[in-house]
């Protein structure tokens, strides 16, 4: 019985001690994330969620810090000002009216208007006392095709200079007081301004194409098409190795596109090439026009 216990006693002492992983939360061996002397069991400060640090929280916003920026006193520096024109605005072309023989305004001349417009202000301001607005059906709209409240109409004459004319006045909540095509014609109004001319530029020669570029219009003679006394040169870097590769077929998504685009440069007579199919590379293709060059650059191949 003695020699048994003995021989407990020494197992115990032998036996090694079960090993502990990592703490999930702080990443330290030797305890669990139940363990009190973990150091991220409470809360985080910021988020209130265990398992970080404050400085490690994902949600605390980074604080910005101010730049100052450093002069380096090895360089000199100038400041330069930008000047700008500001753009000009083209005055308004406005005449002075009479109305009721004795009431002056201004009003602005558009000739696009249909219709006589007066704002509520000067309504307000100038004929509240002494007219009577109607009402009316008409509805207005303008060049946005939306619509301009109206408050009523009202008839009267219109004096400018010796002209004079008998108007219906439209009042709106329109912004600027306006006068229309029709009373601009009663008044005789002559609007007189700088006029642009277009003239027709007579081609160099009737046959050469429209897309002809001025630098190539010597070029064609005889047939429509055919260049006369020109050497294509090619120009490359000296220490560039040129190297002969052969022509390898062009991938499947890109042979319809390819073929598409040479079949129409082949039918606006650009290109000249017998042997068209789907695999055929551009490179093959002459030039029938020199100055056709600039179309065939611009054809982009993403592979």
């Amino acid at each position: 019985g003695v020699q048994d216990s003995v021989c407990c006693q020494h197992v115990q002492q032998l036996a090694p001690k079960p090993q502990v992983g990592p703490c999930f939360r702080c990443g330290q061996l030797g305890h669990l994330e139940s363990a009190r002397n973990c150091q991220v069991k409470k809360k985080c400060y910021f988020c209130n969620i265990k398992g970080h640090f404050v400085a490690v929280c994902h949600k605390r916003q980074a604080a910005v810090k101010e730049v100052t920026p450093v002069q380096d006193a090895g360089f000199r520096t100038a400041t330069v000002l930008s000047v700008q024109v500001a753009p000009t605005c083209l005055k308004d072309l406005r005449i002075p009216a009479v109305i009721e023989g004795h009431i002056h305004m201004s009003l602005l001349v558009d000739t696009r208007a249909t219709a006589l417009i007066m704002t509520k202000k000067d309504f307000d301001r100038l004929f509240v006392s002494k007219l009577r607005l109607l009402q009316t059906s008409i509805q207005l709209q303008h060049f946005s095709k939306h619509r301009i409240p109206v408050f009523g109409c009202f008839h009267t004459d219109l004096q400018h200079r010796r002209k004079q004319a008998h108007v219906t006045f439209f009042v709106t909540a329109y912004r600027t007081s306006l006068l229309e095509l029709d009373t601009i014609q009663q008044l005789e109004l002559q609007i007189d301004g700088a006029t642009l001319t277009c003239h027709l530029a007579t081609p160099l020669s009737s046959q050469f194409t429209s897309g002809v570029h001025p630098r190539f219009e010597h070029l064609p003679g005889g047939a429509l098409g055919r260049a006369k006394d020109y050497v294509h040169r090619a120009k490359r870097w000296q220490h560039i190795v040129p190297v002969s590769a052969k022509l390898h077929r062009l991938p499947w998504v890109l042979r319809q596109q390819v073929t598409s685009e040479l079949r129409r440069l082949e039918n606006d007579d650009i290109i000249v090439d017998d042997r068209i199919q789907d695999y055929t590379s551009a490179t093959k293709c002459c030039l029938r026009r020199p100055f056709a060059a600039t179309l065939l650059f611009s054809v982009t191949l993403h592979c």
